[in-house]
């Protein structure tokens, strides 16, 4: 493509121009060559440290390609960066749980919930994920934290009781 030309003659111009580095990413993978759009993505990533798009779209393509322990890095650092896609990072935490990749999905929700300062749904809807796929010691120390954090919160206070029911053990 004509655009390919150009933006690769801009790039010898300006090598570490992140936008046009991301540019030229996106458009490689319109041509589907996603190997080449993942080298352009990371190099914009490197480019621009601050720059939490482009790592929203290497987190989107590692997960795609179901590469889970990468993508997850990458949403940690987009997460890191801004407030923009918390709905996204929530889903793919989820993601990461039901694929029993614990410790990755764990870390999301702990950054997620580190960049929310007053919104308890999302909270509600970390905890209800993690008590979907049996997550007890996490739910436990989240709803503890939260039941100090919103003392007057019947949602957490119930569901940490039954988080403490299901960790009872009978033997």
């Amino acid at each position: 493509p004509i655009a390919l030309k150009h933006l690769e003659k801009a790039a010898a111009l300006r090598p570490k121009a992140s936008r046009l580095l991301r540019n030229l990413g996106l458009l490689h993978q319109k041509t589907g060559d996603e190997e080449t759009c993942i080298q352009y993505l990371e190099k914009a990533a490197l480019a621009n440290p601050q720059d939490a798009v482009t790592r929203e779209l290497l987190g989107r393509i590692y997960r795609d390609r179901n590469e889970y322990k990468a993508a997850a890095q990458y949403y940690l650092e987009m997460v890191a960066l801004t407030h923009g896609f918390t709905d996204e990072a929530i889903e793919f935490g989820e993601m990461l749980l039901k694929g029993r990749l614990t410790e990755p999905g764990t870390k999301l929700f702990t950054a997620v919930i580190a960049t929310l300062e007053k919104s308890t749904d999302a909270k509600k809807r970390i905890v209800d994920i993690c008590m979907k796929y049996h997550e007890w010691e996490f739910s436990k120390n989240l709803l503890n934290s939260l039941v100090r954090q919103y003392p007057a919160d019947f949602g957490f206070e119930f569901r940490l009781g039954e988080v403490y029911e299901n960790l009872i053990d009978f033997d």
